[in-house]
């Protein structure tokens, strides 16, 4: 079983959402109603029939629409939206994010996001966001080993004093280790 089908059934909640036919859909929700929504987006992800439709084709490009995002969550809401069409999911945290970059996900690496106006996203999504995301990683992350612990106490600790990685920094990073491209724009 692969590592992104082992963590997808970690998602699966109780649906309750329909499919939403209009993209934008998860814009007016709050943070805790976005996880909802990106819950049952995995959910609806990993509960389709077998064979799953091909990725979009190696060197697609993906418009991301940047002044949407404020946070982690509403990334993952827009990216999921951007590759899969409303409702789409393409990962409901970093680790989820990381496996949908590899492929079999809506698109076949490497792909091209182009996120649209990333300096929107950029600032929102800076070194507090980091040092937040870092907070909630450490209080709901039981995996972390005492490495990845102390590196991410080291980084928040960082993100605090407003150096090192921003949060639009790490997803960034996310994206191109797997050979695939972010332009901003």
């Amino acid at each position: 079983m692969s590592g992104a089908l082992a963590r997808g059934r970690e998602c699966r909640v109780s649906s309750s959402m329909a499919v939403p036919s209009v993209p934008g859909t998860w814009l007016p929700l709050s943070v805790e109603q976005r996880a909802r929504w990106l819950a049952e987006a995995c959910e609806r992800h990993f509960a389709r029939p077998t064979p799953w439709p091909a990725d979009r084709p190696t060197g697609s490009v993906i418009v991301l629409p940047g002044r949407l995002i404020g946070d982690l969550s509403a990334f993952l809401c827009a990216m999921g939206e951007a590759v899969n069409g409303p409702g789409g999911y393409f990962g409901h945290d970093s680790m989820s994010l990381q496996d949908c970059c590899h492929g079999g996900f809506g698109v076949a690496p490497p792909f091209i996001l182009r996120w649209e106006d990333a300096a929107v996203s950029r600032r929102a999504l800076g070194h507090e966001a980091f040092r937040a995301w870092a907070g909630v990683q450490l209080r709901n992350r039981g995996y972390l080993d005492r490495d990845g612990r102390d590196w991410l106490i080291r980084r928040a600790r960082e993100a605090g004093r407003g150096v090192g990685e921003t949060l639009f920094e790490h997803i960034v990073a996310i994206v191109i280790a797997f050979g695939n491209t972010v332009e901003e724009r």
